[in-house]
């Protein structure tokens, strides 16, 4: 008998799992990016920001102004810059409320 297990293939067959695919959620956070406007000293900085503030649109509607701060890009060799958001309050509100439940009153 154990001649004829040994030679016999014995085939077993195990269920597999079933693959839930998640669906794509927009991004929720909006990350500051760096951006190209930079300069080596304080007084370019400051012209720069002066004609930059207010005036980054946003991605998405293209109308609204996004936040924006400063950064100090490089310490040992200074280099100021700006960084942006992507999305405006109003357009990130809008991509949140499509991910998330509403909020039920009690």
């Amino acid at each position: 008998m154990e001649k004829y297990l040994k030679n016999k293939m014995i085939n077993i067959y195990m269920p597999k799992k079933k693959q839930i695919k998640q669906q794509k959620k927009p991004q929720v956070i909006d990350f500051f990016y760096r951006t190209n406007y930079s300069a080596t000293t304080v007084n370019e900085f400051t012209e720069i920001w002066n004609k930059v503030y207010n005036s980054i649109p946003c991605l998405q509607c293209k109308i609204n102004p996004v936040e924006i701060k400063k950064e100090i890009f490089d310490i040992h060799e200074p280099r100021f810059g700006i960084l942006r958001k992507n999305y405006c309050l109003h357009c990130w509100l809008q991509k949140v409320s499509l991910t998330h439940d509403p909020v039920r009153k009690v």
